[in-house]
């Protein structure tokens, strides 16, 4: 158990005790979750006499034989007039082709693709519809990675660098009847990126990317069960210390009304 005293300047101190964890089974759920990274692409956004920027992700599933992009409709919503696209093999932007439907009460995107646009992205992987599921019953506790790109700054000069890293933030997770599935966020855990495990930036922009869950018995991985994309990041909850999103449930609610 690891303890850690909170608001230690305060009148009254609160100490936090927690069951971390072990490193092993971190180690296998960053293996588990590791081949659906292809999976979670940036999305980008491109404004006159600038370069592209990042505005969020979206993730590549298969539903019912039909490729579809699952995004938050806040991403593009939020970016009116601006072409949005995505990154080819040869590292270009190139326009997102499809009708975008957009679900504003549950802040999802879906955007169904055509072959024509996804033989380009060769580095991506479309998810099997199979992968989509809960992590736990309901009520239950789980461990989730949050995986997206963090946003960039919206005005890029021509010759400046837009890097686009792919973060995975590792904790428990839970979800709700009401569709809800929250990820504990605290940066001192750290995360693991391209340069392994690292201190996160705040949960700003990862919008529209992959929540995966992995099942745990008695506060240990279930090594017999495979990584499930147990929802949609949509917010920071910054007061509550959680990353928030739609459950499977919802986004598999959105796929049937709007494919």
């Amino acid at each position: 158990m690891v303890y850690r005293m909170l608001k230690k300047r305060s009148a009254n101190p609160v100490l936090e005790a927690r069951f971390p964890i072990d490193g092993f089974s971190r180690s296998v759920a960053e293996a588990k979750v590791e081949p659906l990274l292809r999976s979670v692409v940036p999305i980008v956004g491109e404004k006159p006499h600038s370069v592209p920027y990042l505005i969020g992700s979206a993730t590549l599933l298969q539903f019912r034989g039909q490729p579809v992009l699952v995004s938050c409709a806040h991403v593009f919503l939020d970016n009116p007039g601006v072409p949005i696209g995505y990154f080819d093999a040869t590292g270009l932007a190139q326009a997102i082709k499809g009708v975008e439907h957009f679900n504003k009460e549950v802040d999802l995107a879906i955007i169904p693709l055509s072959s024509e646009v996804l033989d380009p992205a060769t580095r991506a992987c479309v998810m099997p519809e199979e992968v989509l599921g809960r992590g736990a019953p309901i009520g239950e506790v789980f461990y989730a990675s949050v995986v997206g790109h963090p946003i960039s700054a919206h005005r890029m000069m021509p010759g400046m660098r837009l890097d686009t890293p792919k973060e995975a933030y590792f904790d428990m997770a839970s979800e709700t009847e009401a569709g809800l599935v929250a990820v504990s966020f605290d940066r001192k855990r750290g995360a693991h990126g391209a340069q392994g495990h690292t201190t996160p930036r705040n949960p700003i922009g990862k919008s529209g990317g992959a929540i995966f869950g992995l099942p745990m018995i008695a506060g240990r991985l279930d090594f017999d069960q495979p990584a499930r994309l147990v929802g949609v990041p949509r917010r920071w909850n910054r007061l509550g210390k959680v990353i928030e999103g739609a459950s499977a449930a919802v986004v598999r609610s959105a796929l049937e009304s709007m494919c």
